[in-house]
């Protein structure tokens, strides 16, 4: 159980340490301020979460990350289920690829999740999930202000590789996408993956 910021940022220290929770459940107690404090994504390159993680609607606000190398957002690298978290107030800024809420998902799935908030990446970005080779997200909602160098998207970013399917499904997108491959959903998806039910009010802005 998941009661305070100290709770969620032992959590971050555990997996980044080693401890992929694989099989273990999460929930979040009560809702949580992070008070601008500079955030360690949960999960890095090579120490991704596994866990499953329940946010029962309570709300994290001020998530703030401001000086990131790699994917970065409330979870850096995740593989699993994350449900019913909500986002308030975040701002999420990496010289690499960039999400609220998943910087780089390596499978699994997303569902039922609010963000709301700013992200500026160098390269791949989103409100949901900034890239992935395999994922489904789901009734998703995301208020985003949204500016990447490469693919941008207000739910998903970039897809890296063709070895399996990303699915976004009954998600709904309102604020501004900027970037160089833009879409009110995703960025950037190829082969069979699906984006059905899904709606986008952003402004799109791209550059060449």
């Amino acid at each position: 159980l998941i009661k305070s910021a100290t709770d969620l940022a032992r959590l971050a220290a555990n997996v980044n340490s080693g401890t992929n929770y694989h099989g273990k459940y999460f929930k979040l107690e009560a809702n949580i301020d992070l008070m601008g404090h500079e955030w360690t994504p949960i999960g890095t390159r090579g120490n991704s979460f596994y866990g499953n993680f329940d946010g029962d609607g309570k709300v994290i606000t001020n998530l703030t990350i401001s000086n990131a190398t790699d994917c970065a957002g409330l979870f850096g690298f995740a593989r699993g289920t994350i449900q019913n978290i909500v986002l308030r107030n975040a701002s999420v800024i990496s010289s690499s690829t960039a999400a609220l809420l998943v910087g780089e998902s390596e499978g699994g799935v997303i569902k039922s999740c609010k963000v709301d908030g700013t992200v500026r990446s160098g390269n791949n970005a989103a409100g949901i999930v900034g890239q992935s080779s395999e994922v489904e997200i789901s009734d998703c909602e995301a208020n985003v202000e949204c500016y990447g160098n490469n693919a941008t998207g207000g739910v998903f970013g970039s897809k890296d590789n063709d070895s399996g399917d990303v699915v976004v499904k009954n998600c709904i997108v309102r604020g501004r996408i900027f970037g160089k491959i833009v879409g009110g959903i995703a960025g950037m998806l190829h082969g069979s993956d699906v984006i059905s039910g899904c709606k986008s009010y952003a402004t799109l802005s791209q550059f060449d």
